[in-house]
């Protein structure tokens, strides 16, 4: 039964229409992890973001690493595991999605630049793609927060910005 989820599941995402995965599962992800071989992989456009978004916030609250092997994609939940496969060249990675996007018509997942040089496509900038899910989302690395805490006149500086724990 597991795995007639994981399938629906993922031609869900993959065809835009999230709310519909999340009634067909409380978690799509779970089902892909357990029906990896039969779920369908999605083709289509990939580009490549890097410099300009250099340390600047993703959906995920983390700062963008165009360093990683991270991707941002429309639908599919944050902290998901894809491999993105160049279909020109053979060449692929696993990338984890960290973020939206890509908000051009005709593409279906931005990829950071150290994936796109691993997928060979920095210098043409757009590849077609398959995309197939790896794992479902895992934990989506949070950005420390901080607050200012109160305490006592005396016991420590007054407006003192701690960790926050």
């Amino acid at each position: 039964m597991h795995g007639r989820i994981g399938v629906a599941c993922w031609r869900a995402v993959a065809g835009g229409t999230l709310a519909a995965a999340l009634t067909l599962s409380e978690s799509p992800a779970v089902a892909w992890a357990t029906d990896r071989a039969s779920s369908l992989p999605v083709v289509g456009l990939a580009s490549w973001y890097g410099r300009e978004f250099q340390g600047r916030p993703t959906t995920s609250g983390e700062p963008f690493d165009m360093y990683a092997l991270t991707a941002a994609h429309r639908t599919l939940p944050l902290g998901t595991h894809v491999r993105v496969t160049n279909l020109e060249n053979g060449r692929h990675a696993v990338v984890r999605l960290t973020d939206r996007g890509p908000f051009v018509d005709g593409r279906i997942i931005d990829v950071s630049y150290t994936a796109g040089r691993a997928l060979g496509m920095t210098g043409r900038g757009v590849v077609r793609v398959r995309l197939e899910p790896v794992d479902g989302p895992g934990p989506v690395r949070q950005p420390p927060t901080r607050k200012a805490a109160w305490a006592p006149e005396g016991s420590r500086r007054v407006g003192e910005v701690v960790p926050e724990r």
